[in-house]
């Protein structure tokens, strides 16, 4: 357990130096044109970071609205099976 969890964060810190090393080589001014909205003199470096934060914070959120429903599944399921026990309607 313990290799698998250091193995874990040394390919996380490679990911994270790798994508750090890729927006700093990208620093440099983009025209964005999105619908209506120009925007002409944004910086790379600013936007790269700013979406990659976006992506970790949602990615975050998102596994930890997952384990809560998968924590809760069980509990329905129990819940469903007792009204089932009770409710037998005649045929």
């Amino acid at each position: 357990m313990r290799n698998t969890l250091k193995n874990k964060y040394f390919y996380i810190s490679i990911f994270l130096l790798l994508v750090l090393v890729f927006m700093l080589q990208n620093n440099r001014p983009v025209q964005i044109d999105f619908f209506f909205w120009n925007i002409t003199s944004a910086n790379l470096l600013v936007l790269l970071t700013t979406f990659f934060v976006l992506g970790g914070v949602f990615g975050y959120f998102g596994h930890q609205i997952y384990r809560l429903r998968k924590k809760r599944s069980p509990k329905q399921t129990r819940r469903d099976a007792m009204q089932g026990s009770q409710y037998n309607p005649v045929h």
